[in-house]
């Protein structure tokens, strides 16, 4: 797997084109202001295009969709893969055990009642 970064200096579809030519397998899009138009030219050279969403935008040119969001509620088009909901969430899992013990200490914890 290769990663690679943007520099400022030329427009980043250039860039994007320039290292990939139509050789891409799978892009990865997270990045919301990003509309339809932008999603065609990344898949004129990219076989699939994922994209990253928390803003619930039904308005995506793409072949596979993650929202990891509770509260998100949307019908997507037909002809995509979906992963909607924290249990597809890409953060280490390692994470979440940290998030129990904390929420396990925050209720031991005696609330203050007065501050001064």
């Amino acid at each position: 797997m290769k990663i690679y970064f943007l520099n400022k200096l030329e427009p980043e579809l250039v860039q994007i084109k320039k290292k990939f030519g139509n050789k891409c397998d799978l892009f990865i899009l997270d990045h919301y202001k990003k509309g339809k138009t932008y999603h065609k030219n990344i898949k004129s050279f990219s076989k699939k295009l994922m994209i990253i969403d928390d803003f619930n935008k039904n308005d995506y040119n793409c072949d596979i969709l993650l929202n990891v969001s509770l509260k998100n509620k949307v019908k997507y088009e037909k002809n995509k893969s979906i992963f909607f909901g924290p249990q597809f969430s890409i953060i280490d899992p390692r994470y979440n055990i940290i998030r129990k013990k904390t929420l396990v200490n925050r209720i031991k914890t005696k609330k203050i009642k007065n501050l001064l």
